[in-house]
């Protein structure tokens, strides 16, 4: 046999019979020499030599070596695919999967799949497996080709593990969607896989300007109409279905809120509905509707509607509007993939007035108001100030303004009459603000709270000195002088006086005494009242201001039919019937409405 050129095959077992064997096929080899030796040292006495030269050598399948001298041509493989054929080997269709070892005929950019093929009839060894795109182009830099080489285990699988679906790729593609194709070449069988399809994704987000202006928690307008208490913006996802996204808004390039959206929370996006145009046009607006309202379990290609309303982690600030830009961020993602959008750039001016402000914590269930009042300084009247120096013949005369009151008046109530001011204006306007904060409050203190959409909402209102504030009353220190309709405090817009009105006062013909114990209270309380008049007429126009809600006439005659309550609260901004109740300042509060009116007119417009 030394002559004579034979195929042999050498496999190589593991130890563990689970690691995989490696296969030496010596081709057109000549057996050359044989020898045999014996020895009594070691537990191996007898050991056999074989010498093989091959002419030509392969390993796993791999070409190591060739010499000339070889009588196979290893250019033609149709005879050895003959062969095997023959011998019925035969791959079984490849398929792509995906990490859960799921069949997938479409992955995303940036996702790691594997191929797995099996083979009836095999003889071990390696199998070749080529990657190329359907369309022939390159996958990056002109490589057209991937190349693999994996091993056949015992049961005849291969298993093209953990390729990774390079986002490069992406760049150099030209076909709307990239295909892949895999060649699986063992023995000379061949066998291709389905095509796989390299889908993209993408997301867009933009500023939706149907509704041009925001009021937070939608408090209605004066006549009920129903006001956008959202910020919206359409998303929308495009190509492929996504796993999740976030959802942000930034105010000069910062994040201040953020929302991630996933099939357990995206019921809180509405989608936007589309009705077929070949029912009538009643059925489609019903069927977007209900569509509309209908919630999303998962990330899917389509629109969505995203709304905001303008509240931070349960926190809510109007004055967060007032400056800067902001604009809506989309993040998508699917697997390791991200993709991210932006609207324009947008800002707010305030839509209605620019002397209110407002802060709302919902977990706290407190509403804080900040309201701006340009009080000033109205002088005072009836004061050492109001003496005048004359003559009479040749004697200077002085009189002042409590030379008219009767002398037994002053001896029988042991008060003399105030000649110059007991409070400054620093000090009357202090005790306006208070007044403002104490009426217009509705604390849990002097009332049972303020119901919005099911909540019970405890509204504080801080009114601070401010020169570009909300028109306001001049403070009048009052004494010594004569009551008229004139001087009765009042805000309208052609005249604004509030009047503090203390000591000795004429009023229909009868001078009287005001002590500070009386005068403080009423003050307090009337400057509330008269700067609510402002809030009235910003919120539901001239008549419910002048006409005190419906119960006086625009002459301030009382017109309401209905005494004080008994009980309960007493409108700060309504006339009654009859004299006040002992616990009146106790009871007296503005009401529910009005209060509203004051977050209302923090409302704000889209620039």
């Amino acid at each position: 046999m030394a002559n004579q050129m034979q195929n042999s095959i050498l496999e190589l077992l593991s130890r563990d019979g689970i690691s995989k064997s490696i296969l030496v096929l010596l081709g057109d080899a000549c057996f050359i020499k044989y020898s045999v030796s014996y020895s009594a040292i070691g537990n191996q006495p007898v050991k056999e030599y074989f010498t093989i030269s091959p002419a030509y050598l392969k390993h796993n399948g791999a070409l190591m070596f060739a010499k000339t001298w070889k009588k196979t041509n290893l250019t033609n493989t149709a005879k050895p695919t003959k062969v095997h054929q023959d011998k019925g080997v035969q791959i079984i269709q490849p398929n792509w999967q995906n990490k859960k070892s799921e069949i997938i005929e479409e992955t995303t950019y940036g996702e790691q799949i594997s191929l797995v093929a099996a083979i009836d009839n095999h003889e071990g060894g390696t199998a070749k497996i080529t990657i190329e795109k359907q369309d022939g182009t390159a996958f990056e830099n002109g490589e057209k080709q991937l190349s693999f080489e994996e091993p056949v285990n015992e049961d005849g699988k291969i298993e093209l593990s953990s390729l990774e679906i390079k986002e490069q790729w992406e760049e150099f593609k030209t076909a709307e969607v990239d295909s892949l194709v895999a060649t699986v070449e063992y023995l000379g069988a061949t066998k291709k896989s389905k095509a796989l399809q390299l889908k993209t994704f993408d997301v867009k987000i933009k500023l939706l300007k149907e509704s041009k202006t925001i009021v937070p928690m939608g408090i209605p307008t004066f006549s009920g109409a129903k006001e956008n208490k959202f910020i919206e913006f359409e998303v929308e996802i495009l190509e492929k279905d996504i796993g999740n996204f976030d959802l942000e808004i930034l105010k000069d390039d910062k994040i201040i809120y953020s929302q991630s959206y996933g099939e357990q929370t995206l019921e809180e996006v509405v989608i936007i509905g589309k009705s077929s145009k070949n029912k009538k046009n009643s059925q489609n607006e019903q069927e977007t509707e209900n569509q509309e309202e209908k919630s999303v379990k998962k990330c899917k290609v389509g629109n969505y509607r995203f709304k905001w309303d303008g509240f931070i982690q349960g926190k809510y600030d109007s004055t967060l509007f007032l400056e800067g830009e902001f604009k809506a961020r989309i993040k998508g993602y699917l697997n390791q993939v991200e993709k991210t959008a932006e609207t324009k750039t947008f800002s707010f001016k305030r839509k209605k007035k620019d002397w209110v402000d407002v802060k709302i914590d919902e977990t706290a269930k407190r509403i804080d108001v900040t309201l701006r009042v340009n009080l000033r300084d109205g002088g005072e009247k009836g004061t050492e100030k109001y003496c005048k120096v004359g003559r009479n013949r040749a004697q200077q005369i002085k009189t002042c303004p409590w030379d008219d009151i009767p002398e037994g008046l002053i001896k029988d109530s042991l008060q003399e009459p105030i000649k110059t001011r007991t409070k400054t204006f620093q000090e009357l306007r202090k005790m306006a603000l208070e007044g403002v904060a104490t009426y217009w409050s509705r604390t849990f203190k002097r009332t049972k709270g303020t119901e919005i959409d099911g909540v019970n909402y405890e509204i504080n209102v801080k009114a601070i000195q401010d020169k570009k504030g909300m028109k306001a009353p001049k403070i009048i220190y009052f004494t010594n002088s004569k009551e008229t309709n004139f001087t009765r405090s009042h805000n309208w817009e052609v005249s604004r006086k509030l009047f503090y009105i203390v000591g000795y006062t004429l009023r229909d013909g009868i001078w009287d005494f005001r002590y500070e114990k009386y005068t403080n209270p009423d003050f307090i309380e009337t400057t509330a009242h008269e700067i609510g008049h402002e809030i009235l007429l910003a919120y539901g126009g001239q008549l419910y201001s002048k006409k005190h809600k419906g119960t006086s006439t625009i002459m301030q005659n009382v017109t309401n039919k209905k005494v004080y309550p008994k009980s309960g609260e007493i409108d700060l901004m309504k006339y009654y019937k009859g004299h006040y109740p002992n616990d009146f300042y106790e009871r007296r509060v503005t009401s529910k409405k009005d209060i509203l009116s004051l977050i209302w007119l923090t409302k704000m417009k889209l620039k």
